[in-house]
């Protein structure tokens, strides 16, 4: 899916396992709330996670915004973002990732 905001790289990374095209490569619910607990303690300690939201708070909230992916301490895998499309969904082959 596309995604409309800009979005922490953790939560990112996290988001395309959820989105893996095999099944047994996702994340079961116990792994997934063990990581949002643990990104929970990064914004709790002013880590990562928290210094990543609060780049993107900032370039948001600034008056003069305009997107610029240059501005982020990290870049978005061109693959994680693309737009909707028909498809045709006769002969689909078996779900690969990219």
């Amino acid at each position: 899916p596309k995604i409309q905001r800009k979005v922490p790289k953790l939560l990112l990374d996290l988001m395309n396992e959820c989105l893996d095209a095999k099944q047994e490569n996702r994340p079961d619910a116990r792994i997934l709330v063990d990581k949002l607990k643990q990104y929970r303690q990064y914004i709790t300690n002013k880590d990562k996670l928290h210094e990543q939201v609060e780049e993107i708070e900032e370039i948001e909230n600034s008056q003069t915004y305009k997107y610029n992916p240059r501005e982020l301490s990290y870049q978005t895998h061109k693959q994680a973002i693309y737009t909707s499309r028909h498809l045709n969904f006769h002969k689909l082959p078996e779900p690969v990732n990219a």
